[in-house]
């Protein structure tokens, strides 16, 4: 998984409002997991174009709610939002991945409040 920031650039400005983007803080705290599982999303993208000489270059984006559980936090709900990869099985395996992951413990919500939907975007390029 890299980062092409021209390509972010471009598909930020082709995106619907960022009101239900995650804070600042959470968005920290979702790359640093999603960096540390690095290898295994890269295998996802690996094992669904191995036999393509021609793998496309794109993005998923997930959108999930993060709630407690024991000392951490887990995925649940999870959905593709975006999907410029144009690989189902890419966006499968990621969804299966984000839901096996601990993330550091959400903040505790007021009684009767639904705890809020994060997205977060994976960005795949080929190697050349």
């Amino acid at each position: 998984m890299t980062t092409n920031p021209e390509t972010e650039r471009a598909l930020a400005d082709s995106l619907p409002s960022a009101s239900n983007r995650t804070s600042e803080g959470a968005s920290a705290d979702i790359g640093f997991v999603a960096e540390a599982h690095g290898p295994q999303v890269r295998a996802c993208y690996e094992r669904a174009f191995r036999h393509d000489p021609a793998a496309p270059s794109g993005r998923i984006e997930l959108s999930f709610e993060l709630v407690a559980s024991g000392e951490f936090g887990r995925a649940v709900q999870i959905r593709s939002e975006l999907n410029l990869l144009g690989s189902t099985v890419v966006a499968s395996c990621l969804i299966e991945l984000l839901s096996e992951w601990s993330f550091p413990r959400p903040r505790p919500l007021p009684s009767g409040v639904a705890p809020p939907r994060l997205r977060y975007p994976f960005v795949f390029t080929a190697a050349p």
